[in-house]
């Protein structure tokens, strides 16, 4: 299941989801870093099913793209507000 959001409204979803979707630059991120929810970073609905279609076409997994948005965020890719640098 897939899952798009971007603030506390999502939380419970969050974590029960195989893919989240973050928003950029919305407080869903920091809930996810704090509590090590993997996710991947969406900054509109094209972006969603760009990776939608790579996960469809067999181009990445659910499991990678999950993990990619706290990796992301690890290597100062994307800042504590979400948004990339």
């Amino acid at each position: 299941m897939f899952y798009a959001g971007d603030g506390v409204s999502d939380l419970s979803a969050a974590s029960e989801t195989d893919l989240l979707f973050a928003k950029s630059g919305h407080d869903l991120i920091r809930y996810c870093v704090k509590k090590d929810v993997p996710f991947t970073v969406f900054e509109d609905w094209s972006s969603i099913l760009d990776k939608v279609k790579e996960i469809v076409e067999g181009r990445m997994t659910v499991q990678e793209a999950a993990k990619q948005g706290y990796e992301e965020y690890q290597k100062g890719e994307a800042g504590a507000n979400g948004h990339a640098k």
